[in-house]
């Protein structure tokens, strides 16, 4: 039975995949609609990665990001058009300097936050597979898990998913997969894909678990031109194409509401579910 609208403690709206120079009324399409919602005192903005869906310029972001997603106060996350470098290509340094002290601590593009008795990690997709830099987030990701207030519900947002229905599923991210199951993490929000999809709880190796496993989301809608979806991935549970647009969750004590809500106001999908404990050993 859903709780009193009292026992609300906070909510968080974001989507990824965002501003697109040559597309951008898009962009300023998905930035109206989340300037509406985080007008509710409880609400948290986030960005799931490819703020800047070019190349990540600083260019870019000052003329393309900073007029419509810009002009919010969120909390983002890198991807992988976030970083051009002029000599190097990807890699730079350009997410980091537009966000300054919002990007987490010393370029490294992990941090966590509480929201209400939640507990909220923002992680940087792209160092899996980068060796020292990969082997100290997971490290990292595991000391804050476990400091975390025990009996915490916990969410975890970043670029690439582990499973979609597209192209461009990244089985690797199974490896923060692995200590976010280990520690009873609830939910995990992604972009990406040009599309929004729900997925069922499931553990690292995609099989369904009702009882500890992880719902995903993938929410690219933020205004990039959309990708269409392939056969279905397992344990998906609803696929939206050409939807702008982005999730909204309202995060409870022990339970958690979600909606995709499109940029004419339109709820294209909503449930709730409980959050669980760590899983047994």
């Amino acid at each position: 039975m859903p709780q009193p609208a009292g026992a609300v403690e906070a909510v968080l709206i974001g989507a990824g995949d965002i501003a697109v120079c040559d597309a951008i009324h898009r962009a300023g399409a998905t930035a109206r609609l989340m300037a509406s919602l985080l007008s509710d005192r409880r609400a948290i903005g986030i960005t799931l990665g490819d703020n800047s869906n070019n190349d990540g310029r600083p260019e870019e972001y000052a003329n393309c990001f900073r007029g419509t997603w810009g002009q919010l106060d969120v909390r983002p996350s890198p991807g992988n058009h976030d970083d051009y470098d002029e000599q190097w290509g990807h890699g730079g340094n350009a997410y980091f300097e537009y966000f300054g002290a919002r990007a987490g601590p010393a370029h490294r593009g992990y941090y966590s936050f509480d929201a209400g008795t939640w507990h909220v990690v923002s992680l940087n997709s792209e160092i899996i597979n980068r060796g020292s830099q990969e082997i100290a987030q997971l490290a990292w990701l595991k000391s804050d898990l476990s400091a975390a207030p025990e009996g915490a519900c916990t969410l975890a947002y970043f670029h690439r998913p582990m499973v979609s229905s597209g192209e461009f599923a990244a089985r690797r991210m199974s490896r923060l997969w692995d200590v976010l199951y280990a520690a009873g993490v609830d939910l995990v929000i992604n972009g990406h894909e040009h599309f929004y999809e729900r997925f069922a709880p499931q553990t690292p190796r995609g099989a369904l678990d009702h009882a500890f496993g992880i719902r995903q989301f993938i929410v690219g809608t933020g205004g990039a031109e959309f990708h269409r979806s392939g056969p279905r991935a397992p344990q998906s549970e609803l696929v939206i194409e050409e939807a702008l647009g982005v999730i909204k969750l309202t995060l409870r004590p022990t339970e958690y509401d979600w909606e995709f809500i499109d940029v004419d106001h339109v709820v294209r999908d909503s449930g709730s579910d409980r959050c669980h404990g760590k899983p047994l050993r």
